[in-house]
């Protein structure tokens, strides 16, 4: 594979709970420490969000304006990355920050056609229009697929919100939007999401895996039916989302869900996406220190990738 660059975008503004923003640099420091192939002692450029604020000012996009701003440095600097022809290994705090990525790719690559593979329990569908809660690590996809409203909207945005909800669907050097299309995302293992966001999956007819197609047909034929499917893109973007692994591997994750994978699944899969010679990009996200230390999240998650690069 071509050389890494860890990209870590320090940044939990996105979440409910923070604490997710520690997560790259504890999963860097046992990289480095086990001496990981391939990835241990990359070049680090680092993207630090301490000297921005919470605002709630927004209360169905909160702190959008401090996730527009780590998100416009996190894109320039994975877009430089590619630039120089490395392999942006993206670490990000919260998965709001999955917008970053599939942004920085689409606007290096605007002529080319981007595939996501998105491995969560979760949808990530949400819009200022649908969200329950406000936080934005449930909206990054609904950012890059453009949605900007609902049939029927469940709450009532602002101007301001809306403004600047436009401006995060259209980051990147080139301001494209949207950055994929519905056809050309696929979820794996998700498992949770409300009916706002199961009407997108059905009206948009997004591909998606669930824990018991996992079961009846195995993880194999999942990765199988996958890449066929993007057969037609010419790069791929692959995002993982810890909470994709069982809790009984560790709840050191934000949004723990059950029925996830397996730590043996999951490095069957990554490893197979890693080796995908149309992936272009990878980001493993939702890593939290502060949560569950008997079974910390960042030492799965290291035991995963020294597997997946041995």
């Amino acid at each position: 594979m071509r050389s890494v660059e860890i990209i870590s975008i320090e940044s939990d503004f996105g979440a409910g709970k923070k604490g997710a923003k520690l997560g790259p640099q504890a999963l860097i420091r046992l990289i480095n420490k086990q001496n990981i192939k391939h990835i241990s002692h990359a070049n680090n450029i680092r993207i630090i969000a301490d000297d921005l604020e919470e605002n709630n000012a927004h209360p169905f996009n909160k702190n959008i304006e401090s996730i527009y701003e780590v998100q416009q440095l996190a894109v320039s600097a994975i877009e430089q990355s590619l630039s120089k022809d490395l392999f942006p290994f993206i670490l990000s705090g919260d998965h709001s920050n999955g917008c970053a990525g599939i942004s920085a790719v689409k606007n290096f690559y605007s002529e080319k056609r981007i595939g996501v593979i998105w491995i969560d329990a979760h949808a990530d569908l949400h819009s200022p229009f649908s969200t329950p809660s406000g936080n934005m690590h449930g909206m990054p996809l609904a950012a890059a697929l453009g949605i900007n409203d609902l049939i029927e909207e469940a709450n009532e945005v602002d101007e301001e919100s809306i403004k600047v909800w436009q401006d995060l669907m259209h980051l990147g050097s080139k301001n494209i939007s949207p950055k994929v299309l519905p056809s050309d995302l696929v979820f794996i293992d998700l498992r949770d999401f409300e009916e706002d966001e199961e009407i997108l999956l059905n009206n948009k007819n997004i591909t998606f895996y669930t824990p018991q197609n996992r079961i009846d047909i195995g993880i194999e034929q999942i990765l199988e039916k996958t890449l066929a499917q993007l057969s037609h893109c010419d790069l791929i973007y692959v995002s993982f989302d810890v909470d994709s692994l069982d809790p009984n591997i560790s709840i050191g994750t934000g949004t723990p869900v059950p029925n996830g994978m397996s730590e043996n699944e999951a490095v069957y899969l990554l490893k197979s996406l890693i080796n995908e010679p149309k992936t272009v990009a990878f980001e493993i996200t939702e890593i939290n220190p502060l949560l569950d230390r008997e079974s910390p999240m960042e030492v799965v998650a290291a035991r995963i990738l020294a597997k997946i690069f041995e």
